[in-house]
């Protein structure tokens, strides 16, 4: 009759030892949660800096992110446009902060053929709100690009290009996230001088056969050029401007649809950005639909009217006389 104790008793230390067993799940497992994955990534005093010694520093093969449940946290349009669809790209976690809303940021570093750093950004509730590419390195020693974040989740992106003579072009753009999940920027600084620049068209030699494909002049500091998309319902735009001797410039390249036989819009996937188009025979007026200051200076804005530049007209070939 004593042999109850003895059978309870083997079961518990049965049952302690599987316990003892179970594997501690970390961020390289494919089935972990969002919240076990935050939990993960540490805390870090702020300011916090993301720059050349952060990205090259080596980091431990066990500590790398599953590409496999990274995905299952992140909509699939955002995973493939910092990953591609194929990724062999290495994620490490970095740091994790919090706003005043509670919404979480995690910092993340990617090692590919180059290195680089993210920020997500997910509600208290753990919701995926955005994200953004803050730093990276570069084999040229004369580029540097890092990031400086505060205890407020106020982010600085310093870019920094070495010139001859030991000066240097410095650009900052200071932003933060809004109480709608966007990123707004808040002031861009610059010491390069943009009053001479002209703009390279990177869509010069694109075809340019539909109606409205031509590019726009204001002056030559100040285009768009528009050029055929993948079909009449959409088109491939540039614009470039620079007023106030250089003082304020912006500068965009995207995919505009057709809502109208004359009328086209853009709208940034990534942002709040908006841009519509309005063409005639002879220019195109264009006008911020949703803020873009992520692409221009604060001051000023993506509108104006541009007159269409007149090709030269190519001579017709003489036809041969026949003999």
């Amino acid at each position: 009759m004593r042999l109850i104790p003895v059978c309870l008793t083997a079961i518990v230390l049965l049952l302690a030892s599987c316990k003892g067993d179970k594997k501690v799940k970390t961020q390289a497992d494919d089935d972990i949660t969002l919240k076990e994955f935050v939990s993960f990534f540490p805390g870090a005093t702020f300011p916090y800096t993301i720059n050349d010694t952060v990205l090259n520093r080596k980091e431990k093969d066990s500590s790398k992110i599953s590409l496999t449940a990274f995905k299952t946290f992140v909509p699939d349009s955002v995973f493939t446009k910092y990953f591609g669809t194929k990724s062999k790209t290495k994620l490490f976690p970095l740091v994790k902060g919090k706003d005043s809303d509670e919404n979480i940021f995690l910092f993340i570093k990617s090692v590919a053929a180059g290195k680089k750093a993210y920020v997500f950004c997910f509600t208290k509730d753990l919701k995926y709100i955005n994200s953004k590419e803050i730093a990276e390195t570069d084999k040229d020693p004369s580029y540097r690009r890092y990031c400086e974040v505060n205890k407020s989740m106020n982010f600085k992106i310093v870019q920094e290009i070495k010139k001859a003579g030991g000066l240097s072009e410095t650009k900052e753009d200071n932003f933060f996230l809004d109480n709608s999940g966007q990123f707004r920027t808040a002031v861009i600084l610059s010491n390069k001088d943009m009053s001479d620049e002209v703009p390279v068209n990177p869509l010069d030699t694109l075809p340019r056969k539909n109606k409205y494909s031509a590019d726009y002049l204001q002056d030559k500091k100040n285009i768009v050029s528009v050029r055929d998309g993948a079909n009449p319902k959409n088109c491939l735009f540039f614009i470039h401007f620079s007023r106030n001797d250089g003082e304020c410039t912006g500068e965009l390249k995207g995919k505009a649809e057709f809502i109208a036989p004359n009328k086209a819009r853009f709208t940034d996937k990534t942002g709040p950005c908006g841009i519509e188009f309005i063409f005639t025979n002879t220019n195109v007026t264009i006008k911020e639909t949703g803020g873009c200051g992520n692409y221009r200076g604060i001051t000023c804005f993506f509108e104006g009217a541009y007159a269409k530049k007149k090709e030269p007209v190519k001579p017709k070939e003489k036809k041969k006389k026949k003999k």
